[in-house]
């Protein structure tokens, strides 16, 4: 991920949730900054890390990871739900539909699909295909 993508996802949530903003604990001392516990949610969530392997890298505590896990899924969800995290129009699928038909992707074949499953994906086409929804 570009780091000034991932820049623009830290500061939006961190307005979105108030758990991100760096502020003074009980004692005076900062807390835990918005980079590192979006940090550990990303980690956890892209590697598949579990908490407390999360604390050797980004030096925070195993329930410090899973909370910002938590409130990092939440707030990306409300900041970006209606632009990235919606169902498509039927105009985004034909979109969809014209980039895989020009790059010859429009209808993968399944060939070596087992034929308990091949029904599932079987349209008009004789042998089973499915088509991407999204290209990296």
């Amino acid at each position: 991920m570009r780091r000034s993508l991932y820049l623009r996802i830290v500061r939006c949530v961190e307005i979105q949730d108030c758990y991100f903003q760096q502020r003074p604990d009980a004692t005076g001392k900062m807390d835990v900054s918005a980079l590192r516990k979006c940090t550990a949610a990303v980690r956890q969530l892209a590697y598949g890390m579990p908490a407390d392997v999360v604390d050797g890298y980004v030096r925070i505590g195993e329930s410090t990871a899973i909370k910002s896990l938590m409130r990092f899924c939440a707030a990306v969800i409300a900041v970006f739900e209606n632009q990235y995290l919606r169902t498509p129009t039927e105009f985004d699928v034909q979109q969809l539909y014209a980039m895989h038909k020009k790059r010859g992707l429009h209808a993968l074949e399944l060939e070596k699909l087992s034929t308990a499953w091949a029904g599932q994906y079987k349209y008009k086409e004789d042998s089973p295909t499915i088509v991407l929804e999204a290209v990296a």
